[in-house]
């Protein structure tokens, strides 16, 4: 009898320990683990189930779940790459001239990056994104239209039924004409604005025409797709 009882407080204490260690995630600390682990060895068995439920687990599931982090996804990402990135580039090259985003970038002596700086570096990214996207708007998209990229006669009216369809080719071909080209302004101006500080340099020139001449010609690629692909999705009928 005395071996049941004892075979039998066994398997509830294991079960039990499962059981926390089911829950263990949602415990204050690895003290309370513990702890708990001990009530259940030390507890008679009429006593173990009713207390770890009552005292133990009841108050634990009314506690939140942690709130998952969302992964990187195809549009977040093609945001990041087509405006947040470019954006950085520039205050990158702004950083010589303005003490602040020196701060935010943690390149003072005694700083180091916080944040808040990663806050406001963020947000600034995000700003001067969209202010190179509108430069490229006016001299990229231009200088491409007038060499031989036309854009074509889209029907709009058939995008109803085609908006996910239209959507994925924004992903996969203009948010990375985006990149190209916003980043060839960004690396343009950056290496200008350095070079009014810190001097001119023939090698970073070399460096320079080599980035540009392969962001413009991945550029003027993506773009020749996007329009021929869109085009085929959204051609007028005549």
């Amino acid at each position: 009898m005395h071996r049941e009882s004892l075979h039998k407080m066994s398997y509830t204490t294991s079960s039990v320990e499962k059981e926390l260690f089911l829950y263990r995630k949602r415990l204050p600390s690895q003290g309370n683990l513990r702890f708990a682990s001990e009530k259940v060895r030390l507890l008679p068995f009429s006593f173990c189930n009713r207390w770890i439920h009552q005292r133990l687990l009841a108050p634990l599931r009314t506690l939140p779940y942690p709130v998952p982090v969302n992964d990187v996804t195809n549009q977040n990402f093609g945001l990041l790459i087509a405006f947040v990135l470019p954006g950085f580039i520039l205050l990158w090259g702004l950083q010589p001239h303005s003490h602040m985003i020196t701060g935010w970038l943690g390149h003072a002596a005694t700083d180091v990056p916080s944040v808040g700086g990663f806050l406001y570096i963020t947000m600034a990214s995000v700003g001067a994104g969209q202010l190179v996207s509108t430069l490229r708007w006016l001299l990229i998209d231009t200088l491409h239209h007038r060499t031989g990229v036309r854009p074509p006669r889209w029907d709009f009216r058939k995008l109803k039924d085609r908006v996910n369809a239209y959507d994925r080719l924004i992903e996969i071909h203009y948010r990375y004409y985006q990149f190209h080209a916003n980043s060839l302004l960004a690396v343009s101006i950056s290496a200008l604005l350095r070079w009014l500080e810190q001097g001119f340099r023939v090698r970073e020139l070399f460096l320079l025409l080599a980035i540009d001449t392969l962001l413009y010609l991945g550029s003027r690629d993506t773009l020749q797709k996007y329009y021929r692909r869109v085009e085929e999705l959204l051609a007028r009928d005549f």
